[in-house]
């Protein structure tokens, strides 16, 4: 018994090895693709954007040809959208979490609902936060992004109306930190693949509205370079929490002991 664990924890291992080892490769590969791509789609936004705002003494532009040219600029502001994402990634993936320093988490939460409360007017955005600072060591503006994109999603993917609500629970040696909707939730299939580079929910759930499917694996990897996880409770109809779970060193021990 004691030989065929072994085998088993060997077997488990190596397929670990493998899949880290391919998602390397492909990060890789996305980053050069990425570089190759960016400078010719800002070539294509900005021939767009310059037809579009033509002189008021230049020669009218067909109708059709505006709206072509309308979508052209759509299209390549997503898909450099898309390629952005795909360097963050790659940066995330290569040197992690390298700034570090005090950040008050309660202080972040109020200030990303402040700012989803402008994107958002009409919706009710709540942070339940403890009265002192809850402070970690971290990098702020990624922590931010983080919620951000979170938050962001809670807003794509659920109806006009839907509260949405950001909370802060520390523990002894971790902190969570939760954005949570009341809105359709996530089918059980999904649930294991929503941190997946590229994996999108059905279109019915987006409402026509889907992103690159980077946001989430960019949301893992800075959760990952603090040293922590990023996770997701769900049911249809029930709504959606995304936790985010920090240790209060940011994963700075973690850090040095790869170092």
């Amino acid at each position: 018994d004691a030989f065929v664990q072994m085998v088993h924890d060997i077997d488990r291992q190596q397929q670990q090895l493998a899949r880290a080892s391919a998602l390397a490769v492909v990060g890789e590969m996305s980053a050069a693709i990425a570089h190759e791509v960016r400078t010719p789609l800002t070539s294509i936004q900005g021939y767009a954007e310059l037809h579009l705002a033509a002189s008021p003494d230049a020669e009218p532009i067909p109708a059709g040809v505006t709206d072509a040219l309308g979508r052209i600029q759509a299209e390549s502001a997503r898909m450099r959208r898309i390629v952005d994402s795909l360097l963050d990634l790659a940066t995330l993936d290569e040197s992690g979490i390298e700034q570090r320093g005090p950040v008050d988490l309660k202080r972040i939460v109020e200030d990303v609902a402040s700012d989803l409360r402008v994107i958002a007017p009409d919706r009710e955005i709540t942070t339940h936060t403890p009265e002192q600072p809850t402070t970690i060591q971290g990098d702020r503006d990624r922590l931010v992004q983080a919620l951000m994109a979170l938050g962001a999603n809670a807003l794509r993917h659920t109806p006009k109306g839907c509260a949405v609500s950001l909370t802060v629970r520390p523990t002894e040696e971790l902190v969570l930190l939760e954005v949570a909707d009341a809105g359709p939730g996530i089918s059980a299939e999904h649930l294991p693949h929503r941190f997946e580079r590229f994996y999108r929910v059905d279109a019915g759930r987006s409402s026509g509205r889907g992103g690159s499917g980077l946001g989430l694996a960019i949301v893992d990897a800075i959760a990952r370079g603090h040293g922590g996880a990023v996770s997701v409770r769900s049911a249809p109809g029930v709504g959606s929490a995304f936790t985010i779970a920090v240790p209060r060193d940011g994963g700075a021990s973690r850090s040095r002991a790869s170092h």
